[in-house]
């Protein structure tokens, strides 16, 4: 019986395999479509065109609430739609080619019970969206990502026909609208600080919370009477100003941002659906309360030493018994808050230190930083090459992008307590996670390490220093060494990349995808007025079977001025050395499948 059922496969496949192009167009069972050209490409375009167009004619009436009709074109919108997915299409065809008269022609044909595999992928990305939004609201709360990833999710949905799609027992056509509605009714917002610096401004400072804790990342707008004014809160904290008529109100109109259209480019799918589709509309405004002021969140510190007027140095319990330079660590901040009020002052402030003054001219160019408050509580704590400081308020003003955040920044100090460097920070949560929660105070150093590295990278960024973004995505090794990195060639035994699955990158597309990154980075550099760069997920796994290597997995985001990207980065850090190893770092855009995500059991250490 076996033996007969294979006989009857094989005689199927190989009567499938001999159809003709015109027994094919006689058969309803397909959809198909033609192409002739010079150009073997042209004529698979051509051919994929004509299909794809009668696929459109037959599933329209399933797109009609989805896809917009766009004066009466409702088939030609579908058609559009599916397009987006041409690449999945490509991967379900099946092709007869030949040559004629000096012209190739390509015939295409899907028989009709495989066009619902072309909107698998569409389905799969869907879901990972959804799945890293509820990672935000289980983590770190990092809500500007979690309502965007789930509205793109939404838009996506637009594009598959299915009245309800369902992917690994998750109904995302309603649990995306219900998730999206929760996170914006529990949003909570509370006065932390009112303050009139002049006749003409009133800077407000609001305490921003989701379940009773604080929230990571959040985008919201509110009207002042003229303008809409655009405002990021970052870890529990909003920092904007009033100015003129708007300084009298007792309540702004706040409206939770969820739409992300400045960021659509991230995901190429999403961009090209954007003009097609129909959106959903959600009712996202909040009422704020410009009351009297809440207390202040408590910190889980110690307080050790007040320093001087307005500054308040404060140290972990675990660190209880080091001796810090408190009054030198003090002048740091002081030093750093000057050159943010003056910053034609850095030369004359830091006269001997080139480094410092290029870093800190080029940070306050283009991020515009500005101190929301003199009054300053900063954590403490020893480094690999001396001590920092943690948490120093900032704001920053991105014009061009309509955007005003609250930043916070690392201050780092030489072992006297000399000011030296600083980086932006990550979020609170991170670093309370991967750094301060874990009890092993011998990998602590190695933590702390990391995190610092990675602080380095975004502040890159923000200073466009070109230079040290080619460091870091260069093919050689790394070593960190102190406030700089430095290249080391010729490591013997360096890790060798392994693929886990066939859909997983091979190591030519993975330079290539550094190489084309690092070359469209300079020319961003060069040309856009505002860069605004973000993490929305991070995590440090710790390699298995091999001491002291850590792999560190991260989804990078950032809008400029007229350019949006996207993309996983992944770094293999080890600590077997003097001076801690970077060994890999691998960029891959737009990419949110698991499966062909790089990750730290992909790299074999001897």
């Amino acid at each position: 019986m076996k033996r007969l059922l294979w006989v009857l496969l094989i005689f199927s496949s190989f009567a499938i395999s001999q159809m003709t192009a015109d027994a094919i167009r006689k058969n309803s069972d397909y959809y198909w479509g033609e192409g002739r050209s010079q150009n073997l490409q042209e004529a698979q375009n051509s051919a994929l065109d004509e299909l794809t167009k009668k696929i459109s004619v037959k599933v329209s009436s399933d797109f009609k609430s989805k896809v917009s009709e766009g004066n009466g074109k409702l088939t030609e919108n579908v058609e559009r739609a599916l397009k987006s997915q041409s690449a999945a299409i490509l991967k379900n065809l099946q092709f007869i080619k030949s040559q004629e008269r000096g012209k190739i022609y390509v015939f295409a044909y899907i028989h009709k019970d495989e066009v619902a595999k072309i909107f698998t992928e569409r389905k799969k990305l869907a879901y990972e969206l959804w799945k890293n939004s509820e990672t935000q609201l289980k983590g770190e709360l990092n809500l500007a990502q979690a309502l965007k990833v789930n509205y793109f999710a939404q838009v996506l949905l637009r594009s598959i026909p299915d009245a309800i799609v369902i992917v690994n027992g998750v109904n995302l056509t309603t649990k995306l609208p219900e998730q999206l509605n929760n996170i914006t009714k529990k949003i909570k917002f509370t006065m932390r600080n009112d303050e009139r610096l002049s006749e003409g401004e009133r800077r407000i400072t609001m305490n921003l919370s989701y379940g009773n804790k604080p929230v990571s990342l959040l985008d919201f707008s509110f009207w002042d009477g003229q303008n809409q004014v655009n405002v990021q809160a970052r870890d529990g904290q909003a920092v904007f100003s009033l100015f003129g008529s708007s300084m009298a109100f007792n309540e702004l109109d706040g409206v939770i941002k969820y739409n992300y259209y400045e960021s659509r480019k991230e995901i190429q799918a999403v961009c090209e659906l954007w003009d097609i589709v129909v959106h959903p509309d959600y009712e996202t405004y909040v009422p704020i309360k410009l009351e009297k002021p809440s207390k202040t969140i408590t910190q889980r510190l110690i307080p050790q030493k007040k320093s001087s007027p307005g500054i308040t140095l404060i140290i972990p319990q675990r660190f209880g018994d080091v001796d810090i330079p408190f009054e030198n660590c003090s002048l740091a901040v002081e030093l750093f808050q000057q050159a943010i009020q003056k910053p034609g002052s850095v030369a004359q402030l830091f006269p001997q230190d080139a480094f410092l003054q290029k870093k800190l001219n080029d940070y306050l160019k283009y991020n515009r930083a500005g101190l929301p408050e003199l009054a300053v509580t900063a954590a403490v704590r020893p480094t690999w090459h001396g001590y920092e400081m943690r948490r120093i308020p900032v704001t920053h003003h991105y014009p061009s992008i309509s955007r005003q955040t609250t930043e916070y920044l690392v201050l780092d100090t030489d072992s006297s307590g000399q000011f030296n460097d600083f980086t932006a920070a990550l979020n609170e949560f991170s670093y309370w996670q991967f750094v301060e929660n874990d009890s092993d105070l011998a990998s602590y150093p190695q933590r702390q390490t990391i995190l610092k590295f990675v602080e380095k990278y975004r502040t890159a960024y923000m200073a466009r220093n070109m230079t040290m973004i080619s460091q870091i995505f260069a093919e050689e090794a790394l070593i960190i060494v102190g406030r700089t990195l430095k290249e080391k060639p010729n490591i013997p035994d360096m890790p060798k990349y392994q693929k886990l699955g066939d859909s997983q990158p091979d190591v030519e597309y993975l330079k290539f995808s550094k190489k084309e990154y690092l070359q469209r980075q300079q020319s961003i550099f060069e040309g856009q007025s505002d860069i605004l760069i973000e993490f929305s997920t991070f995590k440090i796994m710790k390699k298995q079977g091999v001491e002291n290597v850590y792999g560190v997995e991260m989804r990078q985001n950032y809008q400029s001025t007229g350019y949006q990207d996207e993309g996983y980065l992944f770094l293999l850090i080890d600590f077997n050395h003097q001076d801690p190893l970077i060994y890999v770092r691998t960029w891959q855009p737009q990419e949110w499948s698991n499966e062909q995500l790089v990750k730290t059991a992909n790299f074999l250490i001897y």
